[in-house]
């Protein structure tokens, strides 16, 4: 895939703070640097807590060097914008080892970063960790009236959805729709079901062919639904067609002025399903006002579902990452909190996620 330049990104730890120790990586650094035709120029910034230092060459490469000397530490970043790649990670593992030969310090490198390029391709994961995937085509992008939805392809992955840069699901995802269901531990055949969210269509596809009573499913987007019938067949099959079959029914809407009125009209459910937002990543409920507003969307969801279910109803939902230790502690900590309720938790693992995710059932005690 073409990009527009590359950054290399080298870290030196260095054994000592004094000027002989950086006066030995900038001996070393210059010679190595000058046999990719880089020469050190006369500038030199002083920053609050660091040195910072510039190279030059006359082909498609710069570089700068920071020195943080009470961090025993100097960053090297190498960008290249050549037409066809300088140098490969083979030969920036060379020029590490080389590096940490001649200045006999620990030197650790990153695998280089593509900049630029037609599709994006870094994203991370739920605990803010760098994933790079290999999407070659988008086969989708608008931005609705609530949220950016874009649909990128993958050699390995399929089709995969993305709202608001963040992974939704990929017609790889079976295991997470099995994962939200409990599959295979819980039946739902004749149960009345609803759906809140799951505008992918992936959860409404697996759940029809469980024999359910009937599924109601509401999602706000009607954007991603008409994204998801044209490019994410694999996932949802051909569920989004119609918005209205003989044992399921699609609505475009609100989902809590839905619950609302279902409670008004005293609707029961057997299974709700919860496939909006992640939990927020955030330790505690409260906070920056942003997750504050998450957990009370979330908690109000639950409550709600909970006055709309059957008393031996269940409510399943996902949650967020393995990795996002905290926020799971927090939610569970709030599940501890509903009267007259039990839950259980499952981790699956997520193929276009690139990590494992939690899974909950809220059971409504008899």
């Amino acid at each position: 895939m073409s990009c527009v330049s590359r950054s290399i990104l080298i870290d030196v730890h260095l054994p000592a703070s004094d000027e002989g120790t950086k006066h030995r990586l900038l001996e070393v650094l210059d010679d190595q640097l000058e046999q990719l035709g880089l020469t050190r120029t006369s500038f030199t910034h002083k920053l609050a807590s660091s040195q910072l230092y510039v190279y030059v060459s006359d082909n498609d490469i710069s570089g700068s060097l920071r020195v943080y000397p009470s961090n025993k530490l100097a960053t090297l970043t190498l960008e290249e914008s050549s037409d066809e790649q300088a140098m490969s990670n083979e030969d920036i593992e060379c020029f590490r080892k080389q590096l940490q030969k001649e200045l006999e310090m620990r030197v650790v490198r990153v695998p280089h970063l593509k900049r630029g390029p037609p599709v994006p391709n870094y994203y991370t994961s739920a605990d803010e960790r760098l994933l790079e995937y290999d999407f070659d085509k988008i086969l989708f992008e608008k931005q609705s009236d609530f949220q950016e939805v874009k649909i990128l392809s993958s050699p390995t992955l399929g089709a995969v959805l993305f709202l608001d840069d963040l992974q939704n699901l990929g017609e790889c995802d079976l295991p997470y729709t099995h994962g939200i269901m409990d599959f295979g531990n819980y039946s739902y055949t004749d149960k009345d079901i609803l759906i809140l969210g799951g505008g992918d269509g992936g959860l409404l596809h697996e759940l029809l062919k469980e024999s359910p009573k009937f599924v109601t499913m509401i999602d706000i987007d009607e954007v991603v639904m008409q994204s998801c019938r044209k490019h994410l067949r694999g996932a949802c099959g051909d569920c989004l067609d119609t918005y209205e079959g003989p044992n399921y029914n699609v609505i475009v809407g609100d989902c809590l002025e839905y619950m609302e009125r279902y409670k008004n009209e005293g609707r029961k459910f057997d299974v709700v399903f919860s496939d909006l937002t992640d939990i927020p990543i955030s330790a505690e409920i409260g906070g920056l006002a942003q997750q504050n507003e998450q957990w009370e969307f979330l908690s109000k969801v639950l409550n709600d579902s909970l006055d709309i279910m059957n008393k031996d109803g269940v409510f399943q939902n996902h949650a967020i990452g393995k990795g996002c230790v905290q926020a799971l502690e927090s939610y569970e900590k709030f599940l501890n909190t509903l009267k007259g309720t039990h839950f259980t938790k499952r981790i699956r693992f997520v193929p276009s996620f690139l990590e494992e995710w939690v899974f909950y059932s809220i059971f409504k005690d008899a």
